[in-house]
């Protein structure tokens, strides 16, 4: 048996002091007091804070390794999070040349019987809006298809799909995915409100790192159809400004869709969290990184790189930036970056942090063994 001693234990809520005991990779008791034995092993943590291992279910890479068609380079991205306390994670496949993207979830799937963290694949396109691509490749965004969605579901393994839903046959392709385990999200989307809430009703559950690549809350205008009377009158055929709402909006207030935000702090800011978790809470929201490869490293404002992709980003401000565009790539923070972030920049109590990295990823993911310190689940908790 090994305890782990000395440490304020969240699992989320708060626990207080507790000893952990720890026995073949699994939690087995918390108590207040221990008594070992002379064959057991004990460590101080010193006063840390304890919280359940991360749970990054949108990530592209990190410490110098992407998501690619090379199993070698996924299982050293997965131990290279779990050195950084992500003890599971869905690695993020960008829209890129179909066979590519074929052999890239061949790769995830190989690596999965290498590392148990590895929770399967999540496909970021490629049935994507060309108005929101963001980072992804606009030569490979394309129309649904039922030549590419067969070859895509061919493949073991697939656990999430992101589509634009106001694409041609979205809402068909959202309910075949659904029906066959896959979670569907909508992101990447021109859709006005109206698509994107009837996408919640029709296959789609969840909502690609919101506020980013989406439509939200605008000014349009509009022409009169005729003169308005009163003290607004005016003349049929005049443009006026009217505010209307937009994808990110439908996804906050349908009941049947949970978000995933990017927590870096850079691509949205903490009065935006606060407004997601007002509407969504801790169960509806999560946090991911959508990490790049660079994640984790030591960056130069102004260095520039190709992503697996083949699009071009530049890093700036903590940031990484599609190069010729007025739009961010990628993160390149940590899952412990983006807890620092919401503990300190949005100013959240360490048990919504937790939920949010951890608990609720791991829940919606059906992952039953992590996202807890309790007895029966696996012994991955962060000390910090």
């Amino acid at each position: 048996m090994k305890y782990y001693y000395n440490c304020r234990v969240y699992s989320p809520e708060d626990l207080g002091q507790k000893v952990i005991a720890v026995d073949d990779g699994k939690i087995v008791s918390l108590s207040d007091r221990f008594e070992p034995s002379g064959g057991d092993e004990c460590v101080d943590c010193g006063g840390a804070t304890a919280v359940p291992g991360f749970v990054d279910l949108h990530i592209h890479g990190a410490g110098g390794f992407g998501v690619s068609d090379s199993v070698d380079e996924i299982v050293a991205l997965a131990d290279f999070l779990a050195g950084r306390g992500t003890v599971a994670f869905m690695p993020t496949v960008l829209t890129a040349p179909l066979p590519l993207m074929l052999r890239t979830l061949g790769a995830i799937d190989e690596a999965r019987k290498l590392r148990p963290g590895i929770l399967g694949a999540y496909l970021e396109g490629p049935f994507l809006s060309k108005k929101m691509l963001g980072a992804q490749s606009p030569e490979d965004a394309k129309e649904i298809d039922g030549a590419s969605v067969s070859e895509l579901l061919s493949r073991p393994g697939l656990k999430r799909m992101t589509v634009a839903p106001e694409l041609p046959g979205a809402f068909d392709l959202a309910r075949r995915l659904s029906d066959a385990g896959v979670t569907v999200s909508a992101g990447h989307t021109a859709a006005d409100f109206d698509t994107a809430l009837a996408a919640f009703d029709n296959g789609f559950s969840d909502f690609t790192h919101i506020f980013n690549a989406c439509t939200s809350h605008r000014k349009e205008k509009i022409s009169a159809g005729r003169p308005v009377s009163g003290n607004a009158a005016g003349t049929a055929g005049a443009e006026y400004e009217v505010r209307v709402a937009g994808a990110a909006e439908a996804a906050l207030v349908s009941d049947n869709a949970s978000v995933q935000f990017i927590a870096d702090g850079n691509h949205i800011p903490a009065g935006l969290i606060k407004l997601i978790l007002k509407c969504k809470g801790t169960d509806g929201a999560y946090a991911i990184t959508d990490a790049l490869e660079f994640a984790g490293l030591e960056l130069a404002n102004g260095q520039t790189f190709t992503q697996k992709n083949g699009v071009e980003a530049f890093f700036d401000g903590g940031a990484m930036r599609v190069s010729g565009k007025c739009c961010l790539a990628g993160s390149c923070a940590t899952m412990a970056d983006c807890f620092r972030f919401l503990a300190e920049g949005v100013g959240l109590p360490i048990p919504d942090c937790a939920k949010l990295t951890s608990t609720t990823p791991a829940r919606l993911a059906g992952v039953k063994t992590k996202g807890m310190i309790a007895p029966g689940y696996d012994a991955d908790f962060v000390l910090m």
